[in-house]
């Protein structure tokens, strides 16, 4: 398990680590998943 802090306001300022964290994830599990899905 891995928890990926995501910014509060522009989705651009996520890291490349959290990125890369994120693509390799079998499952996510997120609060407002509007907002995560263009992460994706």
């Amino acid at each position: 398990m891995q928890v990926v802090a995501t910014p509060i306001g522009n989705l651009g300022d996520l890291s490349t680590r959290a990125r890369e964290a994120l693509s390799r994830a079998d499952a996510v599990v997120a609060e407002d998943t509007r907002r995560t899905r263009t992460l994706l």
